[in-house]
């Protein structure tokens, strides 16, 4: 049997300035993870406190610029299963802009460093026997960092941004005794491209992206990126939706298209997926809404990247709903 308790919070102000705001605060988490099982004659219990103070500005210091910065200090006291306790403190921080080159051209940047502690292991894993050493499971830490170019013209748009961030010490314990602290290096990378129209009743977004995915140096795999991440590859999406005004009636698509992927010696199977869905908004009742959609309208039987065990011969893996239907009424008030 596993449990698990959070009690959190925060105390937030916001104050106003001539071009733009500051949010201030301070916030708290009190988590708590335990594991009874039968073949162990005491529980396994994680324990993890924290108390954080942060700040965020967001000004516009002229017409064609718009900055965001921030940072956070965190204090964390963490209990190992056999009762061991360690505290930690971090900082935080982050940037970004954004600057009109025109006035359809926009050019984005941003920066973040995290300070995450240490996190908590899940619960079906835990060992009351783990041995965490005199200094404990190590600080989780991450940098991230993107940039990227939009343009807006006449309802039309694109964009295309890069992306990278890297994780250290990201923890992954296992049952184990000697590893409750393991931790790898994760680093993920690569770029978006994307672009659409939008008319008075309706939009088409078309959306390609390329992320590749390491650990520890190499190429992710699922297993060894169960908690972490998996090979994804190149996904395209493409979205797509008009409202038939005189009825009240809108219909759209949205469509994933996985091509297939080659990474090392190991192939990841393509797939081609599509729902569709109506909604209905009546003008006699505006506070209704009625839907019918469709999902994976082509019944493919597929695996979607982000599943364990695609990539091994002797893992079947879970492959997704099939067709489905789905009716929904909404109501608001």
């Amino acid at each position: 049997e596993g449990e698990s308790g959070s009690l959190n919070g925060k105390f937030e102000n916001k104050f106003a300035l001539e071009n733009g705001h500051i949010v201030a605060g301070l916030d708290f988490y009190s988590d708590e993870i335990e594991l009874d099982t039968a073949f162990d004659s005491e529980d396994a219990r994680e324990k993890a406190q924290n108390i954080g103070i942060y700040t965020q500005a967001r000004i516009e210091p002229f017409d064609a610029m718009r900055l965001s910065f921030g940072g956070r200090v965190d204090k964390q006291w963490f209990e190992g299963t056999k009762g061991q306790e360690w505290d930690h403190s971090g900082l935080s921080g982050n940037a970004s802009v954004e600057y009109d080159l025109a006035r359809f051209l926009t050019a984005k940047a941003g920066f973040s460093h995290v300070w995450a502690g240490i996190p908590l292991a899940e619960a079906f894993i835990m060992n009351p026997g783990w041995n965490y050493g005199s200094a404990g499971p190590e600080i989780t830490t991450a940098n991230n960092v993107t940039a990227g170019l939009e343009v807006h013209y006449e309802g039309f748009t694109a964009e295309a941004s890069l992306f990278r961030s890297h994780i250290n010490d990201a923890r992954v314990a296992k049952y184990a005794v000697a590893l409750a602290n393991q931790n790898y290096d994760v680093e993920t990378q690569g770029f978006e491209l994307s672009t659409g129209y939008t008319w008075m009743d309706g939009f088409i977004k078309v959306q390609y992206a390329h992320v590749d995915a390491n650990i520890d140096g190499k190429p992710a795999d699922s297993d060894t990126g169960n908690y972490l991440t998996t090979p994804v590859g190149n996904i395209i999406t493409l979205s797509a939706a008009h409202t038939f005004s005189d009825w009240a009636l809108t219909v759209g698509t949205d469509m994933e298209f996985a091509p297939e992927y080659k990474d090392g010696s190991i192939t990841y199977a393509s797939y081609q997926v599509v729902n569709i869905y109506t909604e209905w908004k009546p003008e006699q009742l505006p506070h209704m809404t009625f839907r019918a959609e469709v999902q994976n309208l082509f019944n493919e039987a597929y695996a979607s990247r982000a599943t364990y065990g695609q990539e091994f011969g002797n893992v079947t893996p879970l492959y997704e709903p099939g067709r489905t239907f789905l009716l929904s009424v909404k109501a608001t008030f």
